[in-house]
């Protein structure tokens, strides 16, 4: 599980929908609509957490897993 933090501190960020983005964790989208200020009910400077559950295949032969996380601007204005 991988527990990710946000918090909206952009001084030009007042509204729902105002930034939206997409979550991709190992090339996989994990969240198609991320929006912080939906998450906090318009709420700036209040920070919020989300779980987020992968599969990392067993490898006995590694003690370590490397994995990508990737935030992508979401660029076409869907309401949700």
């Amino acid at each position: 599980m991988i527990r990710l933090h946000f918090c909206e501190l952009d001084l030009n960020i007042n509204e729902i929908s105002d930034k939206v983005f997409f979550i991709y964790i190992e090339s996989q989208l994990v969240d198609d609509y991320a929006d912080v200020m939906r998450w906090t009910q318009n709420l700036k400077v209040l920070a919020v957490y989300k779980h987020y559950a992968i599969l990392v295949p067993q490898n006995n032969t590694q003690k370590k897993v490397n994995l990508s996380l990737q935030m992508h601007p979401q660029t076409d204005n869907r309401i949700y």
